[in-house]
């Protein structure tokens, strides 16, 4: 029974990392993963 206190202690400190994560990253602009969703298409290389 006492490693099910621990468990929530430690479930406990892991939802509060997460939250503080998820504020800090919404703080920032453009988010991080602005890069990933757009890729825009390089110009066709001409020939001369």
């Amino acid at each position: 029974m006492k490693s099910n206190g621990n468990m929530k202690t430690v479930l406990h400190v892991l939802e509060r990392i997460a939250r503080v994560e998820v504020e800090n990253n919404s703080k920032q602009w453009p988010p991080i993963c602005m890069g990933l969703l757009y890729q825009p298409k390089r110009p066709k290389r001409e020939e001369k």
